[in-house]
C-alpha cells in the first residue's frame, strides 16, 4: 500500500505544475479545451482504471495495480503524443 500513497502524491504534485507549463505554450482560445479536456478525461480516466483494476482483482491486488499501471504508462504516452499537435500561442512582435 506504501506505493499507492507515494504514486498518488507523485500525481499531485507533478499534474498542476505541468498543465500550468502546457497552458502557457497554447494559444488563449485553446486553453479552455484544454482544461475542459483534462476534466473529462479526468473522470474518463477514474472510470477507465477501475474497470481495468476490479477486471483483473481475480489475480490479487497486485496484478490489478500492474494492469492498471500498464493502461495508465500507455495513455499518458498517447496524450503525450497528441499534446504536440495542439495550437501554440503566436510569439508578440
Amino acid at each position: 500500500m506504501p506505493v499507492l500513497a507515494v504514486d498518488g502524491a507523485g500525481m499531485g504534485l507533478v499534474l498542476s505544475p505541468i498543465m500550468g507549463t502546457v497552458l502557457s505554450r497554447v494559444a488563449p482560445h485553446a486553453a479552455g479545451a484544454l482544461t475542459t479536456a483534462q476534466q473529462v478525461g479526468g473522470a474518463l480516466g477514474v472510470g477507465i482504471i477501475g474497470i481495468v483494476f476490479y477486471g483483473a482483482l481475480s489475480g490479487g491486488v497486485t496484478v490489478a495495480f500492474q494492469h492498471g499501471l500498464v493502461y495508465l504508462i500507455v495513455i499518458t504516452l498517447v496524450i503525450a503524443a497528441l499534446v504536440q499537435w495542439l495550437p501554440r500561442a503566436r510569439a508578440a512582435a
